[in-house]
């Protein structure tokens, strides 16, 4: 884990706010490159891998009930 990609894992969104504002950090990474989208599973989670550290993560987005995650693997 380091600054190119995320410090901690995120064990749910507990607001739209929250999500929304971690959407953007992400969005902001992909865009500068930091990290890079590796694929998308049946389970709707996300893999993304940072450039610098290799540090592999999965994101699910909240949805409903469904709070979402970051956690790294």
């Amino acid at each position: 884990m380091c600054k190119s990609c995320f410090e901690s894992e995120i064990e749910n969104f507990a607001s739209e706010t929250e999500w929304l504002a971690f959407d953007l950090i992400l969005t902001k990474k992909l865009g500068k490159n930091q990290i890079k989208f590796l694929y998308y599973n049946s389970d709707g989670e996300h893999s993304y891998k940072c450039v610098d550290c290799k540090q592999v993560w999965r994101l699910l987005a909240p949805n409903y009930s469904v709070r979402g995650y970051l956690k790294s693997n």
